[in-house]
């Protein structure tokens, strides 16, 4: 096995690469500007690698270097890679116990909502804020064969929550990212079957022999509004027991696509 050169070691959160990490985990406008985006934690850069995203700049700590010089060589030759020492690490890390791994990537590429085609499952979240909710639904559908999704006036994808709760989903997934407008124009015009999650069983449809279908879920507080409704061909709700009314909206979408995947075959 070849041995990595020696990289540079950075002492201070001031280094202009710590400064670009920083700033793109903080900032929507510098993600966009610069189409890329950051990654924390050995297992999510890892697997981002393998799903094939493109690496720009590796910040590590000696002992993950020393490990990803072992296991994952390819990774290094990548890009340019930089030691940080664990007082940078603290400071620049937005957990608690973090791995000492850093990465800047290229951010996953935002598709034309026009460009989703009818012979695929699309899971569209409609006016989502937390981001934990979005990374785990994204999670979720990748899990059950929604790769497509939408985030119509949503939390940035490349949120970083989004991409540590995603578990890296969101590299493996077709994302587009758009307006409300532009969510009903496309429902408007679709030939898929559209399925809007709602809180009230109250017309409730039975869904029988679905094989694509584009599932909607609304905001955390308020769900989906009644003008998005109406412009689903479905209407949908999952029956709850014990007097409980509603579920954490990234529970609830996994639920039912969970079910959709197992009508549809998947």
């Amino acid at each position: 096995m070849l041995t990595q050169k020696r990289p540079t070691k950075i002492e201070s959160r001031k280094n202009e690469k710590v400064r670009l990490f920083l700033k793109l985990a903080e900032s929507k406008k510098a993600r966009n500007q610069r189409n890329l985006c950051v990654l924390e934690g050995l297992r999510l850069t890892v697997d981002a690698f393998h799903f094939g995203v493109r690496f720009h700049q590796l910040l590590l700590s000696e002992p993950v270097f020393r490990k990803l010089e072992h296991d994952e060589p390819q990774l290094l030759s990548s890009c340019r890679s930089c030691l940080i020492d664990e007082k940078v690490a603290s400071e620049i890390s937005s957990v608690v116990a973090n791995q000492g791994v850093f990465a800047i990537v290229e951010k996953p590429k935002n598709h034309k909502l026009s460009s989703f085609e009818s012979n695929q499952n699309i899971l569209i979240l409609v006016e989502l804020s937390n981001p934990g909710n979005i990374g785990a639904l994204i999670r979720s559908a990748v899990a059950f064969g929604f790769r497509s999704i939408v985030l119509a006036n949503c939390c940035d994808v490349c949120n970083t929550k989004v991409v540590r709760s995603s578990m890296g989903a969101i590299f493996k997934a077709k994302i587009s990212e758009c307006s409300v407008a532009e969510l009903k124009n496309w429902l408007q015009q679709t030939t898929l079957t559209t399925i809007a999650a709602v809180l009230n069983s109250s017309g409730v449809q039975q869904i029988n022999n679905i094989k694509n279908c584009a599932l909607l879920i609304g905001n955390e507080a308020n769900g989906l509004t009644s003008e998005i409704i109406n412009l689903c061909k479905v209407r949908t709700s999952i029956v709850m027991q014990n007097q409980i009314e509603s579920l954490n909206a990234s529970i609830a979408g996994s639920v039912l696509m969970f079910a959709l995947s197992r009508e549809i075959n998947f």
